[in-house]
């Protein structure tokens, strides 16, 4: 089931991982989902437009860029940065929005799940994970985050392939 949903539903802190295109312009999206897209200015690119929606447990940010109607280069599709499976989402969206995968203008190539793992060492010294998450860079500033001054377990960042 798709479902809009408010922006501060979405995890800013672990970003969003570009997914897919979609061949929908603004336009046919909005009739065909009832989704409705807010326009917001883009330094550089000028008039965009973005919504987010939640499609079974998975949170998606969408956006399109220049005229409502243009078709190119089309929906923007990104998933949650600590979206697990990738690949599920990919099909999930397509069953959701009925179309196939083959008619997405762009897919993301590497569908595997996220490989950089934030742990924390327990109090039984013991690795706990927190989260998984695409970039590297993400899960770096996430350590530097719990971190921060009074914390004293140890963050580890590390790579799971």
């Amino acid at each position: 089931m798709l479902k809009q949903i408010n922006e501060d539903k979405w995890d800013k802190m672990y970003g969003g991982e570009t997914l897919s295109s979609l061949p929908y312009s603004v336009n046919k999206f909005e009739k065909a989902h009832g989704i409705t897209f807010e326009r917001y200015e883009e330094g550089g690119i000028g008039g965009c437009y973005c919504t987010f929606i939640k499609i079974s447990k998975n949170k998606y940010f969408l956006q399109g860029f220049g005229d409502k109607d243009n078709q190119e280069p089309g929906v923007s599709l990104e998933m949650d940065g600590c979206n697990p499976s990738p690949k599920h989402s990919l099909n999930d969206i397509a069953s959701t929005l009925n179309i196939a995968i083959e008619s997405m203008p762009w897919v993301r190539e590497d569908l595997s799940t996220p490989r950089w793992m934030l742990t924390r060492q327990g109090d039984d010294g013991n690795e706990v994970e927190i989260f998984r998450t695409h970039r590297k860079i993400v899960a770096d500033w996430a350590m530097s985050q719990y971190e921060k001054p009074g914390n004293k377990q140890c963050y580890f960042v590390i790579e799971k392939t």
